[in-house]
């Protein structure tokens, strides 16, 4: 984060009102609460709906003009975003080149935590332009704070050469949604742990990006009725 962010005073990072000692609940009444969380995360979902369907159809409009879709995120939010690329290819098909992720820190954070990497925009801004960035690419950045460096620095270079931009973030009117063209907000409160946005966030944003790849794909024909019928 820079040091503008002032972490205490967002949702993401917040303390729930109800007090919770975890350490002296039941596992049960854990899950249980665990389980519950989940509507948050189905109200944002439904409110964002909107919002991602624009940014659907507008990415599948750069693919189908030989664009590609992009990814970009630290910590959690990259490797998520790595695990949708990934899939994209096994189960649509999908061209290589085409459905792209950069996480902060490189390949050595995909199953580690790189300390201070999503504090460089410059990182995201020069893997971007060794991908030769164009106006037909899409860039989805993903940031639950919404002022992740990394993820604004590569949403910045982006706008610069006129590829569309997308941000998905857990923090409603933060930074990133000020700077992309479609923004996809899921406020889902604050976490079970205070600011482990693993969870809700977590959880928000693996199924936002589970919509994009897959709704894409639908409409690029990568589907018959509801079969897969481009496996690789």
């Amino acid at each position: 984060m820079t040091g503008e962010t002032n972490l205490g005073a967002l949702a993401t990072e917040a303390v729930r009102s109800d007090g919770l000692d975890l350490g002296a609940m039941s596992t049960p009444l854990l899950l249980r609460m665990m389980a519950d969380d989940m509507t948050d995360v189905q109200a944002a979902l439904r409110g964002a709906s909107a919002a991602t369907a624009l940014a659907i159809d507008r990415i599948a409009e750069r693919l189908r003009a030989r664009g590609r879709l992009i990814y970009l995120g630290a910590g959690t939010s990259g490797r998520l975003a790595l695990m949708d690329a990934a899939e994209c290819g096994p189960t649509f098909a999908a061209d290589p080149g085409q459905v792209l992720a950069l996480i902060a820190g490189g390949a050595k954070a995909a199953g580690s935590a790189v300390e201070g990497a999503e504090d460089s925009p410059l990182e995201a801004r020069r893997r971007l332009a060794e991908l030769k960035l164009s106006p037909l690419d899409a860039v989805v950045g993903l940031s639950a704070s919404g002022a992740t460096p990394f993820v604004l620095g590569g949403v910045a270079k982006a706008a610069e050469v006129g590829a569309l931009t997308v941000g998905i973030s857990c923090n409603a009117g933060s930074a990133l949604s000020s700077a992309v063209d479609v923004a996809i907000e899921l406020p889902v409160g604050p976490e079970l742990i205070a600011g482990s946005t693993r969870l809700k966030c977590g959880t928000a944003q693996k199924v936002v990006l589970n919509a994009i790849s897959t709704i894409t794909m639908v409409r690029l024909g990568k589907t018959y009725r509801n079969l897969m019928v481009d496996v690789r």
